[in-house]
């Protein structure tokens, strides 16, 4: 078993030394800019800007400047600055061009895997829960658990303790958050601390105007389908969610600094390219934007089920049909990688409305079967880092499956996963 580090990059003291008093600049003004700015802060640094290869007039990124790589890269070599490369789709040209600047990696430039990037999980409500081995949120379940705000108030505080350099907080897992009713103090109590994500599947909107007012850094509306698909992949209403969505759009034109919104259209197997078109028109005119992304068997449970006796479940098997790319040929991939650190370890603790602690984010089982208030970090670290299931899971390399990083990893062989 490749064995499992909670924080990696370098420590903060290693950052201050290596970049001392040179003006600090981040690449990439996205999710991991944002996640870096956090981390760097947390260090003590104080980064002055982002950098763009062609930044509008004035702009301005989670509070800073953002520049021209010329303006910057091109400075006198008496005030040459510090760089870290924070974009994923961009990380490549920008160390090309930092190197073509005279700027030599871990001397001048870092890229985001140097930078320690923590983040936890914090269910906040539960219902609506994912379906499972699909990923999908089911309707109808009436369950009224949610985490008080005093309750959240003291995770989060311990949270803070146990990881100084937190950068994230999803405040979601199994549940959707929008049904917690104090979801609006929660989230602006965590975001004078530390950054959070709201998944939701827009069944409900209770509280919506001031969920928006508490700023959360990030909103993801999860869809699968479209129409009819929509109703029949979710499990919900298709007219309701349409109304929540002119609710959710007609709620951001009024704010006068909306929060970044997504629309997360997960699209499946056979559904037509005309769906993209039509989410891009029920879209328009709002700020919201949308990602279309590739499904994935989640939690996946199911998947390790399948690895390990070589059959589906009757009851994922519908979740595995619905992927447009092959299970088998990736799973072959996954393995070839299995000695590799694992991709989801920065993530944790994982906290369930109940305050017990799951092991990973990835999966719905296994718990640590502990209270995450009462348990202290080095105990927690102690149980993740002797669980079973975790060799389970490298045994076949699921702590790889992600085809974004399997693709670069195998660039060969990647066209073969997808359907045509």
């Amino acid at each position: 078993m490749v064995p499992l580090t909670t924080v990696q990059g370098l420590p903060a003291e290693k950052l201050r030394d290596l970049i001392g008093s040179r003006p600090l600049y981040l690449w990439g003004t996205g999710d991991v800019g944002l996640d870096v700015l956090v981390s760097l802060r947390r260090a003590g640094l104080k980064p002055l800007g982002f950098l763009h290869t062609a930044p509008s007039a004035n702009a301005i990124s989670h509070g800073l400047p953002v520049l021209a790589v010329d303006q910057v890269l091109g400075a006198p070599d008496a005030l040459r600055p510090f760089v870290v490369i924070a974009t994923l789709q961009f990380r490549q040209a920008a160390e090309t061009a930092c190197r073509a600047a005279g700027f030599e990696k871990g001397s001048d430039y870092l890229t985001h895997l140097s930078i320690p990037r923590p983040v936890a999980v914090i269910e906040v409500a539960e219902g609506q829960s994912p379906g499972k081995a699909f990923g999908c949120f089911v309707a109808g379940s009436e369950s009224a658990r949610w985490m008080t705000g005093e309750t959240f108030r003291q995770v989060l505080a311990k949270l803070l303790t146990d990881q100084p350099q937190l950068c994230h907080v999803e405040l979601s897992w199994l549940g959707d958050p929008l049904r917690n009713p104090e979801l609006a103090d929660i989230v602006a109590h965590c975001e004078r601390h530390v950054p959070c994500t709201v998944n939701t599947t827009l069944q409900s909107t209770a509280g919506l105007e001031a969920l928006l007012a508490a700023r959360p850094s990030r909103f993801n509306v999860l869809a699968y389908g479209y129409g009819d698909s929509y109703q029949a992949q979710m499990g919900a209403s298709w007219p309701l969610f349409q109304q929540n969505l002119e609710r959710l759009q007609a709620a951001l034109v009024r704010e006068s600094n909306p929060p970044r919104v997504v629309l997360r259209y997960i699209r499946t197997r056979g559904e037509p390219s005309e769906n993209i078109e039509a989410w891009k028109r029920m879209l328009a005119g709002s700020p919201i934007t949308l990602s279309v992304e590739t499904p994935y068997v989640t939690p996946y449970d199911p998947v390790l089920d399948y690895c390990e006796r070589g059959k589906k479940a009757d009851d994922a098997a519908p979740a595995f049909r619905r992927l447009n790319w092959d299970i088998d040929r990736t799973l072959a991939l996954c393995a070839e990688d299995s000695d590799q650190p694992c991709l989801s370890q920065r993530v944790f603790p994982v906290i369930g409305v109940d305050l017990q602690v799951g092991l990973c984010h990835l999966y719905e089982q296994p718990m640590l079967g502990v209270d995450y208030l009462a348990t202290a970090w080095p105990e927690l670290l102690a149980l993740r880092h002797s669980a079973d299931h975790c060799s389970r899971c490298q045994q076949h390399g699921l702590h790889r499956l992600d085809l974004p990083v399997l693709s670069r990893r195998f660039p060969d062989l990647a066209t073969q996963l997808f359907e045509s």
